[in-house]
């Protein structure tokens, strides 16, 4: 059984999770005692250590009440439920399971508050298996009664979390146990790092639809609700300030713990949240408790199952409801990015486009070609590509910004592309665009309206939606370009007609 352990499904800050819920239940059951010997000054400090030097391994130590000496039989022996139940220790699994999950061979050095001695216990699996043994020894060493802690030292780790890893354990860490930081309860650190969780700011602004001058409103209001089945639910609903898809989303609770949501997984029912670049799946977050429901005994997610659909149901309702509708104003509220933070936005977009234009457009552009053709004659008047650029070539319009990509080779031509950005209202085009019919060196220009009614639409504050959409249109500027070289007849036709779509259809809702 305890071979076992090292395939379960967990991940590292899940497994780590368990030997610092057994330190913060020590802490809780233990209480009255630790504050009667630290006179009324007691804080719980757990310190994690990841080491990889010489050899990987971790430790977890803390200063909480220590493991009784009545509690070894208990606490050594896998899936040997504690006493009680209600607490963050639940199953009897958590350290040996996570302890084992890491590392063949572990022990735990302990001093039980009130107690005389300091105890020792190592567990090495392979000496286990060799020897079928069925107990394990304790060693004791004499110390004050007025000590307490716990050190767990995992050695020869299998999987010592590093690099991005290593920084997620402490976002995540932070996550799980944001209830305990937040109320001084607990000093968690990582690598002599302290951790802290910082919850994210509320969005202030009046209610969508109303007179212009309403009163700003806080977008954030509490949940309590329970379902016909006995489950209850509570905790509150926000709206972000800024959208992110990896900061929206619930984080569910339960005893204080995060079981479910992490800050970059939340849990987002489709229900509620709509599809995942909905604005609602980038706005909506906030924390929900629940009591009533069974997790999973990794601790990393809760047994909805047959529950879910009443739950969603029920959240959606309430989370609707007037006098704040929350998913209603996530939907409908619009921002805009400040005209300084879009150009800037816009202009490091235009770089990248021409610097991949300028990497990989060559070949590219010569195999869309797939023929040697005469270039062009001047395009007609009356033609839908004429009518398309009509008179704006010729107008100065406000640039924000102008890159243009040194000379690229297609096929035996030099071509040279930019693009321009800008901000003039009077341009009711998403894109425009303009070339030379020089045979000897072609010039294609691409102006984007960074204020077309589809960015406003769809451009959020972040701004990150906006360089992919620089990009779509540098190809399909380029597209035209390469389909009317190729002898397509009314190549501009497809851009005309996009531009039409964006701004009298595909801009509302």
């Amino acid at each position: 059984m305890l071979g076992v352990f090292q395939h379960l499904n967990y991940r590292p800050w899940y497994a780590l999770a368990e030997f610092i819920d057994n330190s913060i239940q020590s802490y809780l059951a233990n209480r009255d005692r630790l504050e009667a010997r630290h006179d009324g000054n007691f804080v719980l400090k757990i310190d994690v250590i990841i080491d990889d030097q010489p050899t990987p391994r971790i430790v977890i130590r803390d200063n909480a009440a220590g493991i009784a000496s009545a509690d070894y039989q208990r606490a050594f022996r896998p899936a040997e439920p504690p006493p009680d139940t209600t607490g963050l220790s639940e199953f009897g699994m958590g350290m040996k399971s996570a302890a084992f999950w890491f590392s063949p061979k572990w022990q735990v050095r302990t001093k039980a508050l009130g107690e005389s001695t300091c105890a020792t216990i190592k567990m090495d699996l392979a000496d286990i298996v060799s020897r079928g043994t069925e107990e394990v020894t304790v060693t004791r060493t004499i110390a004050p009664s007025d000590q307490h802690f716990t050190e767990v030292t995992l050695e020869a780790v299998r999987r010592l979390p590093q690099g991005r890893t290593l920084g997620k354990v402490r976002t995540y860490l932070a996550d799980i146990y944001r209830v305990f930081l937040r109320d001084g309860l607990l000093e968690l650190r990582v690598n002599d790092e302290p951790l802290c969780f910082d919850p994210p700011k509320v969005l202030n602004a009046p209610q969508h639809g109303v007179s212009e001058g309403a009163p700003s409103i806080e977008w954030r209001k509490p949940i309590d609700v329970t379902t016909t089945s006995g489950i209850r639910i509570c905790g509150f609903a926000a709206i972000l300030a800024t959208g992110s898809a990896s900061g929206a989303g619930f984080a569910l609770l339960r005893r204080d713990r995060l079981i479910q949501g992490l800050s970059e997984e939340g849990w987002k029912p489709d229900q509620i949240f709509g599809r995942p670049n909905s604005f609602r799946s980038q706005r909506v977050f906030g924390e929900l408790f629940i009591e009533g429901v069974a997790v999973s005994h990794t601790k990393d997610g809760f047994r909805l199952e047959d529950h879910e659909e009443e739950i969603v149901a029920l959240l959606k309702e309430t989370l609707d409801a007037d006098p704040m509708p929350l998913l209603r104003q996530a939907e409908n509220m619009r921002f805009r990015v400040p005209k300084l933070d879009l150009a800037a936005i816009a202009t490091a977009g235009a770089n990248s486009a021409i610097t991949a234009v300028e990497n990989r457009g060559g070949p590219a552009l010569a195999q869309a070609d797939g023929r040697s053709v005469a270039l062009d004659a001047p395009t007609p008047t009356g033609t839908p590509e004429a009518e398309a650029n009509d008179g704006v070539a010729a107008a100065t319009p406000t640039l924000v910004a102008r890159r243009e990509s040194r000379d690229i080779v297609v096929g035996t031509e030099v071509w040279k592309v930019s693009i321009e950005l800008t901000d003039d209202a009077a341009m009711t085009e998403w894109i425009l665009i303009f070339e030379s019919s020089d045979a000897r060196a072609r010039t294609v220009s691409v102006r984007f309206s960074i204020v077309h009614p589809f960015i406003q639409r769809f451009v959020t504050e972040d701004g990150t939606a906006l360089e992919p959409l620089i990009r779509m249109a540098c190809a399909l500027a380029l597209s035209q370009v390469a389909a009317r070289k190729a002898g397509v007849a009314k190549a501009g036709a497809i851009v005309m007609n996009v531009n039409h779509l964006l701004r009298e259809v595909l801009c509302h809702d």
